[in-house]
């Protein structure tokens, strides 16, 4: 108990980061997560500067998404260690509604989805 109060009044921040289902995946919904080789620092930053996608890849949007949300969640990560008075959270919006997330999905998951939201 007295390790949660000293927490919450040393927190004076927080930052939330949405969309970590893109860092990690999510195959019912056709989310594939990013694929590295080594995970070097090499590697990261050839992510960062764009060598390291393939021809055409910038023509997918899932693609390069989940790579940039899979930097901005280590970034997040990186960073709550860095500094322990902010609060930083990833969050997964999922397919709420307003978002684009079910557009190209095909039509039966796109239903379930869509039913799935509703109800809860």
């Amino acid at each position: 108990e007295y390790g949660k109060q000293w927490y919450q009044r040393r927190v004076r921040a927080t930052v939330i980061y949405s969309g970590s289902e893109s860092a990690r995946g999510i195959p019912q919904i056709s989310l594939e997560p990013p694929k590295l080789n080594s995970g070097s620092v090499e590697e990261f930053m050839s992510i960062c500067d764009g060598s390291f996608f393939p021809e055409g890849a910038g023509n997918d949007p899932k693609y390069m998404g989940a790579f940039a949300k899979f930097v901005g969640a280590l970034w997040m990560s990186s960073m709550a260690r860095k500094t322990p008075h902010v609060r930083f959270v990833t969050i997964s919006p999922g397919a709420t509604t307003g978002t684009e997330v079910r557009r190209d999905l095909p039509w039966y998951k796109r239903l379930f989805v869509g039913t799935l939201v509703n109800i809860l």
